[in-house]
C-alpha cells in the first residue's frame, strides 16, 4: 500500500514542511491531513527521499521546482544567521574579558547551534531531518560552486 500523504498533490510543500523541521501537528492541521498519517509519512523517511531524489536530480539536470525552494530557503537562512553571527561577534569583542556579557555569548552559542541544525551538522535524533538537512547543505555548495 502507498503512503497516503506521498500521494497528495501537495507533497512537494508536506516535505519541505517536514524537512524544515515543522512538528507534525502543525503539518496535520496546515494540510488537513490526519496526524496519524503525517507520523507514518515521517518515520518511513518518505520526506527524506524525496528531497535526497530532488538533490540528486539537481546534480543531472535542471533542478525541480522543489529543490530550487528547499535550497532558496536554506540558502537565506543560513545567510540571515551569519550576519546576526557577525554583528554579536563585534559586540562581543567591543567589551573586555572581565566584563563580559553573558547573554550575548549565549546568543552567540544559540547561534551556532541554530546553524548547524541548518547545516545538517547537528544530529541529536539520527533521524530523517538531520540526513534532509545533509543533503540541502551539500547541494547548496555544489549549486554555488557551479554558479561562480
Amino acid at each position: 500500500m502507498r503512503c497516503a500523504v506521498c500521494k497528495d498533490r501537495r507533497i512537494d510543500a508536506i516535505n519541505l514542511a517536514c524537512v524544515e523541521g515543522q512538528g507534525t501537528q502543525a503539518i496535520a492541521k496546515d494540510f488537513g491531513i490526519s496526524r496519524t498519517l503525517i507520523e507514518h509519512h515521517r518515520a518511513s523517511g518518505h520526506a527524506a527521499r524525496a528531497i535526497t531524489k530532488a538533490v540528486l536530480d539537481a546534480h543531472s539536470g535542471p533542478m525541480s521546482d522543489f529543490a530550487n525552494i528547499c535550497i532558496a530557503n536554506k540558502l537565506r537562512r543560513v545567510q540571515e544567521l551569519d550576519v546576526l553571527y557577525f554583528r554579536l561577534k563585534e559586540e562581543i569583542s567591543a567589551q573586555t574579558v572581565g566584563n563580559l556579557d553573558p547573554k550575548l555569548v549565549r546568543e552567540a552559542v544559540g547561534l551556532l547551534a541554530t546553524a548547524a541544525k541548518e547545516m545538517g551538522e547537528w544530529r541529536p535524533d539520527g533521524g530523517e531531518q538531520s540526513d534532509a538537512a545533509t543533503k540541502l547543505a551539500q547541494s547548496i555548495v555544489i549549486h554555488a560552486a557551479s554558479s561562480v
